[in-house]
């Protein structure tokens, strides 16, 4: 073989530079710091979503982490003064009176409600619960009901940041012994026929001592505070043949 002349050698150097380069330009690309980066496409008409770190928005109150970890939290903000005294002030909320009695039902037992008996299926159709004041309520509990009138507690219910506070009112009554002295008493369990006024706050209460109703006592109190005042009481303690209406008692107090 004859040596190639200088001209045969540059031709033979460029045919050889053509066939290297088509050689790597057919070659697949493989390149892992541009295929990470790569932003992901969205289908048409869709917007591309993207997280507050990548797109470079920040949630409100968040800070940028100088040491370079991401976004961190919004610092969490104390409550101020005036913030404590509104919760502390809503934290009594008011109560139905549906409320009320299914509590007081709920604790019969233990808070001694009713001590002379109670009958748990008589009580709601007798007993009554009225507002009296900023989530107070005066309480009728129907005790049970006897064979011509019921037995009745009476309670101050008050709803506090503590919990519920609840208070048995006692009634005062007059009796007779068998020499007819009179004697005043004090009881936490009455029985009788009662009307409450809500728009005075006067309870009148007529306790009847004989089905036939030729004696008996009828007694005004007036709610004061948390406690009933007896304001006026008439009774006939002779129980004879002779019906007298109740409201021509002989008054007996004051």
């Amino acid at each position: 073989m004859k040596p190639l002349t200088g001209f045969g050698l540059v031709l033979t150097s460029l045919m050889f530079t053509i066939a290297c380069s088509q050689t790597t330009s057919s070659q697949p690309i493989d390149n892992p710091g541009i295929a990470t980066g790569a932003a992901r496409v969205e289908p048409a008409g869709q917007a591309p979503t993207a997280s507050a770190s990548t797109a470079g928005i920040m949630p409100a109150g968040a800070r940028s982490d100088v040491r370079g970890n991401g976004v961190t939290p919004a610092p969490s903000v104390s409550p101020t003064a005036g913030a404590e005294q509104v919760t502390a002030a809503t934290s009594v909320q008011p109560t139905s009176p549906q409320a009320v009695l299914a509590d007081l039902y709920a604790h019969q037992a233990e808070l001694g409600i009713c001590p002379d008996g109670f009958d748990a299926q008589a009580s709601p159709n007798g007993s009554l619960v009225y507002p009296v004041g900023d989530n107070q309520y005066l309480v009728q509990m129907m005790c049970f009901m006897a064979a011509y009138q019921g037995s009745y507690e009476y309670l101050i219910y008050t709803k506090t940041a503590d919990g519920p506070q609840v208070k048995a009112l006692k009634l005062a009554r007059f009796q007779t012994d068998e020499n007819g002295q009179l004697s005043r008493l004090e009881e936490q369990q009455v029985g009788g026929l009662p009307e409450y006024e809500p728009g005075k706050q006067q309870l009148t209460l007529l306790t009847k001592f004989s089905g036939m109703g030729t004696c008996g006592s009828l007694a005004t109190y007036q709610l004061q505070g948390d406690q009933f005042q007896l304001v006026e009481y008439r009774a006939k303690f002779d129980c004879d043949e002779t019906v007298v209406d109740p409201s021509q008692y002989p008054q007996v107090f004051p």
